[in-house]
């Protein structure tokens, strides 16, 4: 049997179009299709086959986010990556860490093997207040067994410089084992369209420009921000705020509106298809990002901003507005986009006019600078190449931290 370094493992299922589903699915292929002599992927049964199903793929029980089945789905991925290791003896076993993360610890243990994470996080789960008690005991039930996986931990990444300090304070690990590597993206998926011709299919040709977002409405996106701005836009002309998406905010934003007599502006479109979101993109002249996560650590707050939408707008040749943290500070520095001071309604204002008011000479040269920097640092082929370089090189130092 040929030899194979990894085993990498995630609860995901790669056939659902939501966050986790959709990064994961482009990390697997990614993964696959560039180094599958080296590494087994190993996953839940899609509940979408027809959507997605890779012959590559190892697949187990199904957990479907139902207690009793992911139990037996734990079992199964026990016993798949058990019986694979007896085959192929690999260098170490990565995981994306799931809600019980039992099997990671138990097999590193058994198997002597080092232990890599993946896109570790974690901390809303355990330190979002004013949860339901039901869910705060899940969280205090599941800690213990979480820090232990994330301490036996010989190599972990995660998409923010917050999150590196949070879980070196939260669980103890050091720094040097803790490497960043943000969201990825499909860059052939996600590519430039015509406007004009997404917005005549899509029905938003009555807008002379629109400024966009898409994904969840919800509390961490700050919209109700953005909707504040809209009225200061049509001085540059017919300006239209398009909302993809659905959440817990969608009524209450739909009120504000309305209470703002911003009727005529705003257009919520709701959730779409997956593979129509690149069409809607490409509707926008400026693309909007306001999510911000709040991280207090050792009694400072530490603003972090690592949305996967940002990637995608990029890679889609879009200039991309966000809220001024050390996650979204690129967006300056290459020319790209631009940030607003967090929570400044002003500042935000500015910021989308500006981009607004480009000529088309300014547009087309940013677009090409937006789609190149996609490519070159969130496209899923060269973070797959990222983290297979960071597997390697962890290996390499506790090989040579056990002479």
């Amino acid at each position: 049997m040929p030899s194979v370094a990894f085993v990498y493992s995630t609860e995901a299922d790669l056939s659902i179009d939501n966050g986790p589903g959709i990064n994961e699915r482009e990390f697997v292929h990614a993964l696959l299709e560039s180094y599958g002599d080296q590494v087994i992927c190993v996953t839940p049964y899609p509940k979408y086959p027809d959507r997605y199903l890779n012959s590559k793929i190892e697949y187990v029980f199904p957990h479907r986010s139902r207690p009793v089945r992911y139990l037996l789905f734990l079992v199964a991925l026990f016993l798949k990556v058990w019986q694979l290791n007896r085959v192929h003896q690999f260098d170490a076993i990565v995981f994306r860490l799931g809600v019980l993360p039992l099997v990671p610890l138990i097999l590193s243990r058994i198997l002597h093997r080092p232990l890599f994470l993946k896109t570790l996080a974690g901390y809303y789960y355990f330190e979002k207040k004013g949860r339901r008690w039901t869910r705060k005991f899940l969280a205090a039930l599941v800690f213990p067994i979480y820090r232990a996986t994330v301490r036996q931990t010989s190599a972990a990444d995660t998409v923010s410089n917050s999150y590196i300090e949070w879980l070196h304070v939260k669980f103890g690990v050091g720094r040097k084992k803790l490497y960043l590597i943000p969201n990825g993206v499909n860059v052939d998926f996600f590519s430039p369209l015509e406007r004009n011709a997404c917005k005549a299919e899509l029905g938003l040709d009555g807008f002379t420009r629109i400024v966009g977002y898409v994904g969840a409405l919800d509390s961490l996106r700050h919209l109700d921000d953005l909707i504040h701005c809209v009225r200061d836009f049509q001085d540059i002309g017919q300006v239209g705020l398009v909302l993809v998406g659905s959440g817990s905010e969608r009524e209450p934003l739909e009120e504000l509106v309305r209470s703002l007599g911003l009727d005529e502006y705003v257009t919520f479109i709701g959730p779409v298809p997956y593979q129509d979101v690149p069409k809607y993109m490409n509707t926008f002249d400026v693309a909007v990002d306001l999510s911000l996560v709040p991280m207090h650590v050792n009694g400072d707050t530490l603003c972090a901003s690592y949305s996967q939408k940002i990637p995608q707008y990029l890679s889609c040749g879009l200039p991309v507005i966000a809220w001024d943290t050390p996650d979204t500070q690129f967006l300056v520095q290459e020319q790209v986009g631009d940030v607003a001071l967090v929570g400044d309604v002003n500042s935000l204002t500015q910021a989308v006019k500006k981009k607004l008011d480009m000529d088309e000479l300014e547009r087309a040269q940013l677009s090409l600078r937006a789609r190149a920097y996609a490519k070159a640092h969130f496209s899923a082929r060269v973070l797959a190449s990222r983290r297979i370089a960071f597997w390697r090189s962890a290996l390499l130092t506790q090989t040579r931290e056990q002479k």
